[in-house]
């Protein structure tokens, strides 16, 4: 098993799917990951990524007091 487990119901991981599952826990991706299937075979990837907003105020508080 891989670090971020397997898909449901699969026996074994398409090697692309592998590849680019490996990417977005190595890159850390805060997003969505959608895999479309035809026939059972991995035809698209489509990956959403969130960006998490800074919250500056605070940041910026926490910065002075060190």
């Amino acid at each position: 098993m891989t670090a971020y487990g397997t898909i449901a119901g699969s026996r074994t991981l398409d090697p692309a799917v592998d590849i680019v599952l490996h990417e977005f826990v190595h890159d850390k991706l805060y997003g969505a990951v959608e895999i479309k299937f035809e026939a059972g075979r991995v035809v698209l990837i489509r990956k959403t990524e969130s960006i998490k907003p800074v919250d500056r105020i605070n940041r910026n508080e926490d910065d002075e007091q060190r």
